[in-house]
């Protein structure tokens, strides 16, 4: 990193130095490498010979903030019962200190990466209201670094992590805090050494387990390289609505699949068969709707020709049995008259005879 910045250097006999151009935290630390470090403000001794440089320099602001060398790593926790509270010294990951200055407390998390500055005010003669300030290690602030002697500790290396899976693992010849790591997988990570924890970290601050697992069926790496489950819902291969079971590539519809229809529940079902079978289903769906269709038609139709039939079938049955009483009217009415002519020839043979 080419790092052009406006530097205040003060006697050697004081070995602090004043950085004025802001910097986020973890460039700070990189800026003060590799003949110096982010401060220490462990007594008040050295807080105050620190406040003397900065009282010295030329300024007209009335405030200050500079970063020094305390954070607070991913996974640890804000604790207001000690001194530090929970943070450590990037220089020796210790929590080691006479001074208890805070000017803001920081907020309780045991999530997030967080780093301090120190803040103060000018009143013209003095420094007043200083203290430590907590606050995101992406904020920019002019910071201040401290020559390395005999009695600091040069920062301690990360031991190289075994990763079974992982093709090769390369450090960076400029800085031995950085860390090339290839998959067998063909993904790439570039890690750092966690100068609270002295473990590598991905860039995110996240852990490195499992960054090189190879998944079992059912499963993918995520962007910090940690298996999960696929969820198969996603691409909809029921006909309906369906609920990830978190099984091996296996997904449960929440009503039945038709009969035709292919669900996955099979461990070894891959992706592409599941697609396949979605796409098959939203294919037999409107097939069978019509079908359906075609045959509720059908039946009405039928009903209707059925319906008719019978109609026709009582007018015949009523035209057949009109005719017959008129046929049976007809031979009544001629029967009569027979009768009639008989009783009147049968009358008139026997008034001749009288």
């Amino acid at each position: 990193m080419d790092l052009k910045l406006l530097c205040l250097c003060v006697p050697v006999a004081e070995p602090y130095s004043l950085h004025l151009d802001p910097l986020n935290f973890h460039n700070a630390l990189e800026a003060c490498q590799p003949g110096s470090f982010l401060t220490k403000v462990a007594s008040m001794e050295e807080a105050s010979k620190i406040l003397k440089v900065i009282l010295d320099r030329e300024s007209t602001e009335h405030t200050f903030q500079f970063w020094v060398g305390l954070m607070k790593g991913k996974g640890s926790c804000v604790k207001h019962d000690a001194p530090l509270k929970g943070f450590k010294w990037t220089v020796d990951s210790s929590s080691d200190t006479e001074l208890d200055q805070w000017k803001d407390l920081p907020k309780p998390t045991c999530t997030g990466i967080y780093c301090v500055s120190l803040s103060g005010e000018f009143n013209g003669t003095e420094i007043v209201n200083w203290g430590f300030v907590s606050s995101t290690c992406k904020t920019e602030h002019p910071f201040i670094c401290k020559q390395r002697n005999g009695e600091v500790p040069i920062m301690k290396q990360c031991p190289i992590p075994h990763i079974p899976e992982a093709q090769s693992r390369r450090q960076d010849p400029k800085d031995p805090h950085k860390l090339h790591l290839d998959c067998k997988s063909g993904k790439m990570f570039e890690l750092t050494c966690s100068a609270t924890t002295l473990t590598w970290e991905q860039d995110n601050g996240s852990d490195i387990r499992g960054i090189c697992a190879s998944c079992k069926a059912g499963y993918m790496t995520d962007g910090s390289g940690n298996c999960v489950d696929i969820d198969e819902c996603r691409d909809r291969p029921c006909t309906d609505q369906c609920v990830n079971t978190e099984d091996e590539g296996s997904v449960k519809p929440l009503i039945p699949s038709l009969p035709d229809q292919h669900t996955p529940t099979s461990p070894t079902d891959d992706i592409e068969i599941v697609e396949k079978s979605g796409d098959q289903a939203y294919i037999f769906i409107p097939v069978l709707i019509a079908v359906m269709a075609l045959v509720v038609l059908l039946v009405v139709v039928l009903s209707i020709v059925k319906c008719c039939l019978r109609r026709r079938s009582q007018k015949l049955a009523m035209k057949n049995a009109e005719k017959l009483a008129m046929k049976r009217a007809e031979s009544s009415k001629e029967k009569y008259s027979l009768e009639n002519a008989n009783e009147m020839e049968a009358a008139g043979e026997n008034g001749g005879h009288r």
